[in-house]
């Protein structure tokens, strides 16, 4: 497979045309700078996917694996990959978003490896600097969930199989090739098309040259088995589980295929995800520059005629099927999709390397080169901007860490203190959920959760001492009249980012 065939697109423009790889560098820096800076606090809240991961990897490291092999759509892949992060930062909502930070990083290197593959250094550089900037990928990237994982595995998918098929002697290739195309039954929906995908490209070489995809081909298909099986069986063993609660149930009807796929592609045009934890509520998956280049990107890869074109196209188009099975009622979705994003970006590292070399032919270098520069600090703007001015700002409760707060309060405590807690999910988004108190403290034996409906004074007599009654900071005032009761004292409201209150807490009185 040689899809390079005369000069890869934006060739003519200066830099990124001549330096190579050195340009991976300064893409990585901007890279790593937008996903740990304001790690800590944005976003801030712990929410309840983040506990489901968090409860498969601690279910992981105790030797322990939930039938069918998935919880609530999650596969074991991610939670074992992220365990070295783990163990270096601890269980935290922070090392959770470390290790979506880090695991989107090796995306961009692959998808810069992927572009070179297919179009060139230029064409690689410049859908790299997207992914490092685009919004839709850095929500994901910092939010501590698993479908950051969606593309890099992906990718890494994608570049063995080309690589293979570029070098039909090679064992080690196809063999990581159909590994990691197996792998994505072990991640996410998503991913369950990289066989087919990965397939497809083996069967097209091999329908192209024959005998010489021969053997590339049995050994990524044979790789692609090995590492399936062990998940096929699982499934075959929890049918009922897997149909009713995971795949079956969630099947589109043939009616709605046709407002899946429109909802799917508006959400790169005029309506995105509407979910305020992964976007701000409708708007579009891609920034407007990013849009014009995406579809002069697809124009362009339609009349050049070539297999890359057939290839990233089909790919891109290929991981949406999923989300489009899964019925058009979550769609559009920004994370069922996440996985068809750097086939996105290297489209729209195409629209813009070709738009330079345009540029060339009618002007001079030095304007193709400033064209590049200003959309890419365009487009570097426009999401950033998008992000720190509108996504954290829009998350409940302006991003204030209820949760957070309430882990810092029982921390700060002496350790025989236990923290009484007065129901939970007090703001309209379900803020804060007791998991993300309790996967937090340091003490979490010592967290007790009460019935709001039956608080009363004789609980409150019946409660341990020395304790600390913590309450929803939306309420006007604590929730017994203390003066009646005369058991909570020093009652306090507690405030977090400047003076938005988070809870109220009051110490039960040991002298009752």
């Amino acid at each position: 497979m040689d899809p390079r065939i005369g000069p890869p697109f934006g060739s003519s423009i200066p830099i990124i045309g001549t330096i190579g790889a050195a340009v991976l560098a300064p893409v990585l820096v901007v890279a790593i700078a937008l996903r740990v800076v304001f790690l800590d606090t944005a976003p801030g809240e712990w929410y309840g996917d983040i506990s489901t991961v968090y409860e498969f990897t601690i279910a992981l490291r105790q030797g322990e694996v939930p039938p069918g092999w998935f919880v609530l759509g999650i596969g074991p892949l991610y939670p074992a990959l992220i365990r070295p992060v783990l163990w270096l930062l601890g269980d935290t909502f922070f090392a959770f978003k470390a290790a979506s930070a880090v695991v989107s990083l090796f995306g961009i290197v692959l998808l810069y490896v992927l572009g070179r593959q297919l179009f060139g250094r230029p064409v690689a550089a410049v859908s790299a600097g997207v992914a490092a900037v685009s919004s839709w990928w850095l929500v994901f990237s910092r939010l501590g969930d698993q479908q950051t994982m969606n593309p890099t595995l992906t990718l890494a998918a994608t570049v063995a199989a080309v690589a293979a098929v570029r070098t039909p002697r090679s064992i080690a290739l196809p063999t990581v090739a159909g590994t990691a195309a197996s792998l994505g039954l072990y991640l996410y929906g998503n991913t369950f098309v990289l066989p087919a995908l990965v397939g497809a490209i083996f069967c097209a070489e091999l329908v192209r040259r024959h005998g010489a995809m021969a053997r590339s081909c049995a050994v990524a298909f044979t790789a692609m088995a090995l590492t399936a099986a062990p998940i096929v069986v699982a499934s075959i063993d929890n049918g009922a589980m897997i149909g009713g609660q995971h795949y079956g149930s969630r099947l589109a009807s043939p009616w709605d295929i046709a407002p899946g796929l429109w909802k799917a592609a508006g959400a790169y045009v005029w309506a995105g995800d509407a979910s305020f934890r992964v976007n701000v509520v409708g708007d579009p998956h891609v920034d407007a520059p990013s849009l014009v280049l995406l579809l002069v990107g697809i124009g362009v890869l339609v009349t050049d005629r070539r297999r890359r074109g057939l290839l990233v196209i089909g790919a891109f188009a290929m991981l949406h099927v999923p989300a489009i099975l899964a019925g058009p009622d979550d769609l559009p979705s920004a994370g069922r999709t996440l996985a068809a994003a750097p086939f996105a970006y290297l489209m729209i590292g195409v629209g813009l390397c070709w738009l330079g070399d345009r540029v060339t032919e009618r002007w001079t270098r030095v304007w193709a080169a400033r064209l590049v520069a200003t959309v890419m600090v365009t487009i570097t703007f426009v999401d950033v901007q998008w992000y720190f001015g509108r996504y954290v700002p829009g998350l409940p409760y302006a991003n204030t860490p209820i949760a957070a707060s309430i882990v810092d309060f029982a921390d700060s405590l002496p350790p025989d203190v236990t923290i009484y807690l007065v129901g939970a999910d007090w703001e309209p988004s379900g803020m804060p959920a007791e998991k993300s108190i309790r996967y937090e403290m340091e003490r979490p034996e010592l967290l007790v959760r009460l019935d709001p409906a039956t608080i009363g004074c004789a609980t409150l007599v019946e409660l341990d001492t020395p304790s600390v009654l913590v309450w929803s900071p939306f309420l006007d005032r604590p929730p017994l009249d203390t003066d009646v009761c005369g058991i909570v004292d020093d009652v306090r409201l507690y405030v977090a980012n400047g003076d938005r209150p988070v809870f109220w807490a009051g110490t039960i009185s040991g002298d009752r």
